[in-house]
């Protein structure tokens, strides 16, 4: 009779093992699922935030061009806008860094998160051509968003005689 009583616990035992080693391998599978969730979740987020912030100083470099303003540096007094001495040059603002700490807010270059670098591209006097390219500095190599951008700007016509 002792011999049934342990058959009985050895194989309740081991049903009970392989029942631990099913669910704790499940929970791994979860787990690796909910972190992986998290980080889509968050390059998502990173990449509407750089589409709305590549899109933001766009405007202001279309703005700056059209009207001969500098609101892109009033809008953004911690970044390094580059402007060139040289009125209506077509490399106004090459080289042009804003950086951005992880709240998508501006910020100093040692408390930065992400850059946006403006690049002048082949412009000429009516047409200026730039790409906006928003990285992440965890990993320097990953641009995230990049915008090509061409404004053409209005020439003055003389007076009709």
């Amino acid at each position: 009779m002792r011999h049934k009583t342990n058959t009985r616990s050895s194989l309740f035992l081991m049903e009970l093992i392989i029942a631990i080693l099913f669910f704790s391998l499940a929970s791994a599978v979860c787990l690796r699922m909910f972190a992986k969730s998290h980080q889509l979740s968050t390059d998502a987020s990173a990449g509407n935030q750089a589409v709305n912030q590549t899109v933001n100083v766009a405007e202001l470099i279309r703005y700056d061009l059209q009207n001969d303003t500098r609101t892109l540096s009033d809008t953004y007094p911690e970044a390094d806008i580059l402007y060139s001495v040289v009125s209506n040059a077509a490399d106004v603002y090459n080289g042009s860094v804003i950086y951005f700490n992880k709240s998508w807010e501006t910020c100093s270059a040692d408390l930065a998160e992400y850059r946006l670098v403006i690049q002048a591209q082949d412009s000429s006097a009516t047409l200026r051509k730039y790409v906006l390219s928003m990285y992440s500095l965890s990993d320097a190599t990953d641009c995230i968003y990049e915008l090509p951008l061409s404004i053409h700007i209005a020439r003055e016509v003389g007076a009709h005689e």
